[in-house]
């Protein structure tokens, strides 16, 4: 068998009626087969436009099963064109449990198995986690008549272990169907920066384990009941050397072909043998919370008591609008009055986000004429399980050492 195949990338623009979706799909899926593509993929749930922006019950029944519909339609596709397909899909596991998932068709139109989006983020329009629970298959690599497919999507794309055990698996070709852009209102400052760190991070993937990196985006502006989002296409080829090999455009339809050499697979890794010298004796703290500096189970660490002296006041700064419904707008102003309260009489550790507030806490604190030597910000990221409301729980030893704990449910 060759070692060169064609591979295609669909980047579509997707709107809101499905049939014209995946009509869409289908329509590009012919074309990229009859420009020599071997293996296509689509883009993350391209059959309807990004509904993760807001949180919303009715979203649900766009949720299909694996077979389904979707399934049956592309894999006589398949068959038809002797080719293999990649297909995001918003998947119906059972009744009230749904998983952002890609199945993989032969060119004998059977499904040859699913991945399910292991990890799910939780931002500002990426309300991922009302809709999906994260991949309880594990990481995956599914054999076809061309080569092997590792399928990891969107999120998927920032966490290097994923990238990793994926190729472990005996992935050539790493696949990330993606829904990824920019908030409008954000792009002027940050825009370059942000497109500059998605392409960075799956070079990165390329040449760490020597497969090639594929990214297929969505293109348009998407708009929900309050806002919108701008996706940001440049779908990509990194080949097993991380040299960028093919790039869309940010704002165009396109159909992606590219030819790929598995011979450059040895080649990468024989003179980078990165695999080789893995030292996976030493890596037991890989399975660590990255706020844990220390495993907890042999040490003396504890909840501190409630009758234990109080030496700082901790507070996680407001960051989810869905906390406080219709509110939110009054609520910075209630913290920094709590805040310049306590931080007459004690210190206040506040956790924010992200580097990027820091500065503009502090000069919204200083307004107030709030003594910041006594406000220490911390860059820890928060959510409502482990803060418990405000502040974020953790243990400490007689040594005054600190834990924080991530809590899961």
């Amino acid at each position: 068998m060759s070692s060169k195949f064609k591979i295609g990338m669909i980047q579509m623009k997707i709107g809101s009626n499905p049939k014209k979706n995946i009509d869409n799909a289908i329509k590009k899926i012919r074309k990229a087969s009859k420009l020599g593509a071997k293996i296509v993929c689509l883009p993350e749930l391209f059959l309807y436009p990004y509904f993760c922006q807001e949180e919303n019950h009715k979203y649900f029944s766009y949720a299909e099963t694996i077979p389904g519909p979707t399934s049956k339609i592309l894999g006589e596709l398949c068959k038809e064109l002797k080719i293999n397909l990649l297909s995001p899909i918003f998947e119906k596991k059972v009744p009230g449990l749904y998983h952002n998932s890609c199945f993989v068709i032969n060119e004998e139109g059977n499904i040859v198995g699913n991945y399910r989006k292991m990890h799910i983020p939780d931002d500002p329009q990426f309300y991922e986690k009302f809709y999906f629970t994260p991949g309880d298959l594990g990481f995956k690599s599914f054999k076809t008549k061309y080569c092997n497919v590792g399928t990891l999507i969107c999120w998927d794309q920032w966490f290097p272990e994923a990238a990793r055990a994926t190729c472990l698996k005996g992935a050539d070709i790493i696949f990330y169907p993606t829904a990824i852009g920019w908030h409008p209102k954000e792009k002027k400052k940050y825009g370059k920066s942000q497109l500059q760190s998605w392409i960075t991070m799956q070079r990165s993937h390329a040449i760490a384990n020597g497969v090639y990196v594929v990214a297929v985006n969505r293109i348009g502006l998407e708009k929900s009941k309050k806002d919108k989002l701008e996706f940001w296409g440049n779908s990509i080829i990194f080949d097993p050397s991380g040299n960028i090999v093919k790039q869309a455009s940010p704002n165009k339809e396109e159909i992606v072909i590219y030819e790929i050499d598995l011979k450059k697979i040895e080649f990468a890794r024989q003179h980078w043998p990165f695999l080789r010298d893995r030292r996976i004796d030493h890596y037991k703290d890989l399975l660590k919370i990255h706020l844990m500096d220390k495993m907890i189970g042999n040490t003396d660490f504890r909840m501190p008591a409630e009758w234990e002296k109080q030496d700082s006041t901790w507070l996680a700064w407001p960051h989810n609008k869905n906390d406080w419904p219709g509110l939110f707008a009054k609520i910075p102003d209630v913290f920094r009055e709590i805040i310049s309260s306590i931080s007459k009489y004690q210190k206040v550790n506040l956790l924010v986000q992200d580097r990027a507030q820091v500065k503009k806490i502090q000069k919204y604190l200083n307004q107030k004429n709030i003594r910041l030597s006594n406000v220490h910000i911390h860059v820890i990221q928060t959510n409502r399980v482990w803060t418990r409301d405000t502040g974020p729980i953790y243990l400490i030893n007689k040594k005054k050492e600190k834990n924080y704990t991530q809590l899961g449910f």
